[in-house]
């Protein structure tokens, strides 16, 4: 039985429970065949993991969509998207298992020179296991320093598909270099779209194996509204205060919890 080492059967128990959606032994043994289970449990008293663990990336695809169908229906998080925007790195796991959870109309795979056959791979990967999918890849190649040429890419795209009525996009930032998260990030914001991130429980090299969990990062804009208290500031200044009235109360519509606790020290 692969669970009767009892060392590696804590290790799993331990790390399990620092998932937000944390899995028991049952619940792994009904999803997983007894191979699957072989493949995935050992890898828990493992020093290293890789990205490139073919054999446990549909595993933790598995996994993966079952916690976020989890979230799906506790948290209302639809992750509906029409495009979705990848920043691509060295790593196929990442961006396989986000774009095979979302599956979105389509993917639009940002590249350097460098992480072209990469971006090449997650799409015969995902094409391969879904014999043939509805998801559409488009991949774009940009300077891996250059965020404005990342905006560009993101920008034009959303143009151009907005016309044929697609609403819904988000960016996922997990994997490629620091300048293209970062850049992947600031687009996000200021086309105010959902910035996706693929997140695990690490250790010293690498991470632990089905841990992870994607999420939607909240926008600071929409949880402490800095910009709109700038407009509201500059509206009191000028001497509009019935537009400054209306504007709070639109401001505590969008939110309420934060400005509550604001307004309670005057």
């Amino acid at each position: 039985m692969v669970f009767e080492n009892s060392d590696v059967f804590d290790k799993f128990k331990e790390i399990q429970s620092l998932v937000d959606v944390p899995l028991g032994i049952d619940t792994i043994q009904e999803l997983l065949s007894e191979e699957e289970l072989k493949i995935l449990i050992p890898q828990y008293k493992k020093e290293y993991r890789s990205n490139e663990d073919l054999e446990l990336i549909p595993i933790e695809s598995k996994l993966l969509n079952y916690r976020m169908n989890h979230i799906r229906e506790e948290q209302q998080v639809r992750f509906d998207y029409d495009v979705l925007f990848v920043t691509v790195g060295q790593s196929v796991g990442p961006m396989f298992l986000t774009i095979n959870f979302v599956r979105p109309k389509r993917v639009c795979m940002i590249a350097t020179d460098g992480s072209r056959n990469i971006a090449d791979k997650v799409r015969s990967l995902i094409e391969n296991q879904a014999g043939g999918t509805s998801v559409v890849f488009d991949i774009e190649e940009v300077e891996g320093t250059d965020i404005v040429s990342l905006y560009k890419v993101v920008n034009d795209y959303i143009q151009k598909y907005k016309k044929k009525n697609f609403t819904k996009f988000g960016i996922d930032a997990t994997a490629g270099k620091k300048s293209m998260s970062s850049g992947a990030a600031l687009a996000a914001d200021f086309f105010e779209i959902d910035l996706l991130y693929l997140d695990t429980v690490s250790k010293e090299k690498g991470f632990y194996p089905a841990t992870q969990i994607l999420k939607v990062l909240e926008r600071p804009e929409n949880v402490l509204g800095d910009r709109r208290i700038m407009i509201l500031i500059d509206l009191i200044n000028r001497g509009h205060f019935r537009s400054a009235i209306d504007f709070s109360e639109t401001l505590l519509t969008l939110q309420r919890s934060h400005y509550e606790t604001l307004y309670a020290e005057f």
